[in-house]
């Protein structure tokens, strides 16, 4: 395994050390989800280029010839206007201003507005591009880099945001009966979800839990995602955007009306799909003649081509020369789909690099002729880091084991077998058995002959011995394995806190699931030390036990 145990640093009395394991090492991930975090050679036709820190001096050079002021100044007004009566974080109003700045950019992720901001690759995703854009500082000193999280306030699907889980407890919102964007979904029964996270938390460990769980409020889930964000990440100057926005929106209706005069995305996806395929990469996005949605009250429904024009699915109907209007003069009512919305992102911010997960960039993988075809820059793409967080009493079972961490990737089975292997070898050595097998198959041979008429009987008494054999093998392993069975509990523990229902653990614990004692700083403050923004890896970040001191 590439790399060792290096430390971190103390963090408010909490020691933390991390190591970092390429993909293909540790059998988690997919060749085609390893090919993309490496942005492999057969990948490349499909980037702008390939994702490093000097890549970005022509991405810089591209952009800043196509972003202009006046894109600035809109920019700039839709967040001032987006952020009124937020009490945010000076650096953050920092960076709001810097963005009129021509040498200013921004460096982009996204997320859906998953209950509570869970699971925690939510987290991850926005550590990632406030580490690359502290890095880019230094490597590009005469520039400024804005860390931004795009919010997917847009999105429909409720099924996707409505549960997430703390100390293997599932919370639910009832969002069901709201309908329309999420982003304006009401936040009246969230109170009572607050409330009952709150109470797996005792008293003195609610210091930082209790203002947490207050900032999650709003007018609409849009606004009480954005307080809960800024009140994690407004202190490395992260500038949230929402994209359901009439004055964003009003920079991208001409692209809109492209989409719908020539459905232009279609014809520039099914090409590019048919390329992908020939690498053997299955397209992640299915692509429509016209990929735009309309927004009225509680819904938003797909807008249709139809013989008079258009239609979005009897909740309305107009000709050409009417939707035309209704993109020019009401923006916001129209709301571009999974594939166009990157277009719609780029075109509104001077943005260098998306970061997102390996499933979430494979639609990106679609989309370069689209940029083109749109004449918007297509950024620099980059897989972000993957974490696992091993906590104390973990990494002590995995002490107890003497067990390696990349030893945890195997199966629980397979690691069983493993350390029964090395540690109850004398016990589990069946050559004796498998030669007395051998040994009994000869002779019996020996004894009957040739003769055709006495193979089948042969044969069956070979496999009956096997059989027997096989039990007495198996009741060997189960008797060691007794032998070994606080051994046995320790791996199923720490393959169910690494791996819970046998997913990586960041795709399903939120947050609060590694913060037992009540420590969000600490944890957020040491995910940001370990994160390495212009790799793509899997970061191991160890806790060990709690000490006194700091380096």
């Amino acid at each position: 395994m590439r790399g060792t145990f290096t430390n971190v640093g103390f963090i408010l009395l909490l020691r933390m050390r991390k190591r970092i394991f390429h993909r293909s090492e540790t059998g988690l991930f997919s060749g085609h989800q390893c090919n993309l975090a490496d942005q492999s050679d057969a990948l490349l036709p499909f980037l702008n280029r390939k994702f490093s820190k000097d890549a970005f001096a022509d991405q810089i050079r591209e952009k800043s010839s196509q972003f202009t002021p006046e894109d600035r100044k809109r920019l700039q007004t839709a967040l001032r206007k987006q952020y009124e009566g937020i009490d945010s974080n000076e650096a953050v109003q920092k960076n709001i201003d810097a963005l009129s700045r021509e040498r200013t950019w921004t460096v982009t992720t996204g997320h859906q507005l998953t209950l509570l901001c869970g699971p925690l690759f939510f987290v991850e995703k926005i550590l990632d591009v406030i580490r690359m854009a502290e890095e880019l500082a230094k490597a590009y000193p005469d520039e400024t880099f804005v860390p931004v999280f795009w919010m997917a306030s847009e999105d429909h699907d409720f099924e996707e945001i409505q549960t997430i889980r703390i100390f293997n407890q599932t919370f639910s919102a009832d969002f069901a009966s709201t309908g329309g964007p999420v982003g304006r979904f009401n936040t009246e029964h969230i109170a009572a979800i607050r409330d009952r996270i709150l109470g797996l938390f005792r008293e003195e460990q609610r210091e930082e839990i209790d203002p947490l769980l207050a900032s999650y409020q709003g007018t609409n889930l849009a606004q009480a995602t954005r307080n809960f964000v800024e009140h994690l990440f407004g202190r490395f100057g992260l500038v949230i955007v929402d994209g359901d926005d009439a004055e964003l929106k009003s920079s991208f209706a001409c692209t809109m009306k492209q989409e719908l005069d020539t459905s232009f995305v279609q014809k520039s996806v099914e090409s590019t799909n048919k390329e992908l395929e020939a690498i053997g990469v299955s397209p992640q996005v299915f692509v429509r003649d016209v990929n735009l949605f309309y927004i009225r009250d509680n819904n938003r429904v797909r807008i249709q081509k139809s013989s008079e024009g258009f239609t979005a699915d009897g909740v309305n109907d107009w000709s050409k020369e009417e939707m035309e209007q209704l993109v020019g003069s009401s923006p916001e009512s129209v709301s571009p789909n999974a594939l166009m919305r990157p277009l719609y992102q780029e075109t509104v911010l001077p943005n260098l690099c998306y970061v997102g997960g390996a499933g979430e960039l494979n639609y990106w993988l679609q989309l370069k002729r689209v940029f083109e075809e749109a004449g918007v820059v297509y950024p620099l793409i980059k897989v972000r880091n993957s974490i696992m967080w091993i906590d104390s009493p973990t990494e002590k079972k995995l002490g107890k084991l003497g067990a390696d961490l990349a030893e945890a990737f195997q199966d629980t089975e397979e690691w069983k077998k493993s350390f029964l292997a090395k540690n109850a070898g004398d016990q589990l050595d069946h050559s004796g058995l498998d030669a007395l097998l051998e040994r009994f198959r000869r002779e019996l041979g020996e004894v009957l002959g040739d003769d055709p008429g006495t193979l089948n009987y042969r044969e069956s008494e070979v496999r009956r011995f096997e059989k027997q054999l096989e039990g007495i093998k198996t009741k060997i392993v189960r008797e060691a394995k007794a032998r070994h069975d606080q051994s046995m509990k320790h791996i199923e523990s720490v393959r169910d806190r690494l791996f819970p229902d046998g997913g990586l653990q960041e795709r399903s614990v939120h947050l609060l699931s590694i913060c037992a004692d009540g420590g969000v700083a600490r944890r957020i403050n040491g995910i940001h030390r370990c994160i390495e923004p212009f790799q793509s890896d899997l970061i191991a970040i160890v806790e060990t036990e709690e000490i006194n001191g700091s380096n």
